[in-house]
C-alpha cells in the first residue's frame, strides 16, 4: 500500500494539488485531525492522482501566492537579528530556502524568511501549503526550533496553532533560550531527512474577509550554543491559497484513472 503524506521527493509536483480537498473546510477538530483520509471520496481522489503523478499543475486551488523556488526566490525577504550567522539562503540550483541558523554564537539569534502579501479574493477560509525537512538541535531536550507565522493586513506575525494544522503540525515545545522558548514548533530531525525527503505541511489560516493580506513567516530560532545537521530548515514549495477549485476537463479524467487504479491511505499523527 503506498502512503502519502508521510514524505513527497520534489519531482512528485506541486504541494498546490494537495489542498483542493481542503477547500472551504472548517479548520480541524482533535478528532478530525486523527482521521483517515480515506474516507473523503474527494481528497481520495486527489491522493490517488498526485501517487500516480498525473495532476501536476493541471488542477489548482484559488492561489493568493505560490513558488517552488526554481526559477526564482519566489519574492520571500529575510528577517534576522542576534547576529545569526548563517540566515535563510535562497538556492536557485536546488530551488530551496534554506537557513543553517548559529552554532557556540554565545548568546540567542533567529532568521525569518517571509512570503510577499498576498490579498485574499473570496470571503472564507484561507490555508497554507508547504513541502520542508529539518534538523533542529535535541539531545533529549528541544534546544532550537522552528516556527510557521502569519500575518494579517501587515500586523505582527504570530504562532499558526498546532491545532490549525491539516498535517504536517509541531513536534513539541521549545526548550532552549531563544525567541521561540516556551511554545511548540519543529525541533529534531523531519522523517526521512537523512534521505532528503521533504515533508508536506498544511495550516489553516483563519477565515479572512476579501482583500485582506497574509503574509507567512518560517521563524528558525537558536540558543547560544550547539545546532542540529545542516541544513537546519529547508523549504521547497509554498502555496498560500482560499475558496475555489475548478480543474480542467482533462484532469478529471485522470483522476478517475488514477483512483481506479490505486488505493491510497494516509493517516494523520496527532499534533503532538
Amino acid at each position: 500500500m503506498l502512503f502519502l503524506g508521510r514524505c513527497l521527493p520534489k519531482q512528485l509536483g506541486p504541494i498546490r494539488v494537495r489542498l483542493q480537498g481542503y477547500i472551504g473546510k472548517q479548520p480541524p477538530s482533535a478528532h478530525q485531525r486523527e482521521e483517515t483520509l480515506m474516507t473523503r471520496p474527494a481528497i481520495r481522489l486527489f491522493f490517488a492522482a498526485l501517487a500516480a503523478g498525473f495532476l501536476g499543475h493541471a488542477a489548482s486551488a484559488n492561489e493568493l501566492y505560490y513558488s517552488d523556488f526554481d526559477a526564482n526566490d519566489g519574492g520571500l525577504t529575510v528577517v534576522s537579528g542576534g547576529n545569526v550567522e548563517q540566515p535563510w539562503v535562497h538556492n536557485g540550483g536546488s530551488g530551496v530556502w534554506s537557513v543553517n541558523g548559529s552554532e557556540n554564537l554565545g548568546a540567542p539569534s533567529f532568521s525569518g524568511l517571509r512570503t510577499p502579501p498576498a490579498m485574499v479574493t473570496a470571503t472564507g477560509p484561507v490555508y497554507f501549503g508547504g513541502r520542508h525537512r529539518y534538523s533542529f538541535e535535541y539531545d533529549g531536550i528541544l534546544w532550537d526550533g522552528g516556527q510557521v507565522r502569519v500575518s494579517v493586513n501587515g500586523g505582527p506575525y504570530n504562532a499558526v496553532p498546532n491545532a490549525d494544522f491539516l498535517s504536517g503540525g509541531y513536534v513539541g515545545v521549545i526548550q532552549g533560550n531563544n525567541a521561540l522558548t516556551g511554545q511548540e514548533a519543529y525541533n529534531g530531525d523531519s522523517p526521512g531527512y537523512a534521505n532528503n525527503e521533504f515533508q508536506v505541511v498544511e495550516a489553516y489560516l483563519g477565515d479572512h474577509p476579501a482583500g485582506t493580506t497574509i503574509s507567512v513567516e518560517f521563524l528558525g530560532a537558536w540558543d547560544e550554543f550547539a545546532r542540529g545537521q545542516l541544513p537546519n530548515w529547508e523549504i521547497t514549495e509554498v502555496v498560500i491559497a482560499d475558496t475555489g477549485f475548478v480543474p480542467e476537463p482533462s484532469s478529471l479524467a485522470l483522476v478517475a484513472v488514477a483512483a481506479g487504479g490505486l488505493f491510497v491511505g494516509w493517516r494523520r499523527r496527532r499534533a503532538r
